[in-house]
Order: C-alpha cells, then sequence, then structure tokens
C-alpha cells in the first residue's frame, strides 16, 4: 500500500538496467466531489492556474456549458443545480486536460 507523497522503485537485480522511480500523487487526475451530486459540488486537483475553463457535455456530445471557474487552493467550485438530471462529462482544460464523469441526481 501507498499513501500520498511515497516514492515507489521499480529495479531488477541486474544494475545497468537502472531503476524506474515515481512519487506517488492521488491528486495528478482531477476529483469532483460530491459525486452525485444535487448542484453544488468541488473539482480538486493540482491545478498551477488562477482559474480553468471547464466545458460540460451532456451524454449526446453535446456542449452545454463552457465557463472559466476560479482556482482556491487547488479547487474549482461549480454548481450544476440548474441542469436536469443526469450523467454529464466535464472536460477540464489545463496544461494536462482531464474528463470527469458527473452524475447529477
Amino acid at each position: 500500500e501507498v499513501v500520498q507523497g511515497d516514492l515507489v522503485e521499480v529495479k531488477t537485480a541486474i544494475l545497468c538496467e537502472g531503476v524506474f522511480s515515481k512519487q506517488v500523487d492521488f491528486l495528478e487526475q482531477a476529483i469532483a466531489y460530491p459525486n452525485p451530486t444535487t448542484g453544488f459540488m468541488e473539482i480538486s486537483g493540482s491545478f498551477t492556474q488562477k482559474e480553468v475553463t471547464i466545458e460540460l457535455y451532456n451524454m449526446q456530445s453535446q456542449l452545454i456549458s463552457s465557463k472559466s471557474y476560479p482556482v482556491i487552493q487547488g479547487k474549482v467550485q461549480i454548481n450544476i443545480e440548474n441542469k436536469p438530471k443526469g450523467l454529464y462529462l466535464a472536460k477540464i482544460k489545463t496544461s494536462k486536460p482531464y474528463t470527469l464523469k458527473i452524475i447529477k441526481q
């Protein structure tokens, strides 16, 4: 088991094959919570910019919203309270784009 910040190394008994190492970063991917949601939610990730653009798509791949949101302490707050119940895809446009499934109850 690993925890946030652990260093994982993979190597063989043969020294010339080298070592692969990576620091564990669970926030490498964006996380939306609460999910399912009734409207208000936060998206947390390792965002480095001051604001991010989030595009919201329905399951027919139709863009239903595109808006820039401020990043506060690595989190973005969004409200989909006025959207119908169902499954949505949120595309978070950063230097490393993320796509999240969001369930609206």
